[in-house]
């Protein structure tokens, strides 16, 4: 519970802030374009891939914030496998506009990241629906737990 949702937030923080490493580097940019960000390493211009990740990431933060802040909130351990799916499919999908010149290709236009995101994914989903089988499971244990009244409709 607790720990998960810390995690995420942790987690998410580094990915959103601790991005601007890798533009400031210059090792994560994404294919030449004509309106990209300068990159010393190619000469050329190249997608912001790093930014739109961290916009990514920011918006998944402020998801897991505005659960944390409603209303009502207990720790239930679902924002970890919200990061997990979330990020992972963002990141997947952002993997196809980088350039992969260091990267290994597994299949196609997939690259060995593309795999990893997946695999987080879909590991984060089975997370998120393992949690909330188990939060049914505490409900239907929780009402069949009432003492039964005969000739009584609930």
């Amino acid at each position: 519970g607790f720990a998960g949702d810390v995690t995420a937030l942790a987690l998410l923080g580094f990915h959103t802030f601790g991005r601007s490493g890798c533009m400031f580097t210059g090792c994560c940019y994404g294919f030449p374009c004509e309106w990209g960000i300068y990159s010393r390493h190619t000469g050329a211009n190249q997608f912001p891939v790093v930014w739109v990740e961290s916009l990514f990431t920011l918006a998944i933060l402020v998801f897991v914030i505005c659960r944390i802040c409603r209303k009502g909130y207990t720790p239930d351990g679902k924002n970890l496998p919200y990061f997990l799916l979330l990020y992972g499919v963002c990141r997947f999908l952002s993997e196809t506009t980088r350039d992969h010149t260091q990267s290994y290709w597994i299949v196609w236009r997939f690259s060995d990241i593309h795999v990893h995101m997946l695999l987080m994914a879909v590991v984060g989903g089975l997370m998120l629906w393992y949690i909330c089988k188990k939060e049914r499971a505490t409900e239907v244990g929780e009402e069949s737990a009432l003492p039964k009244m005969h000739g009584v409709r609930r």
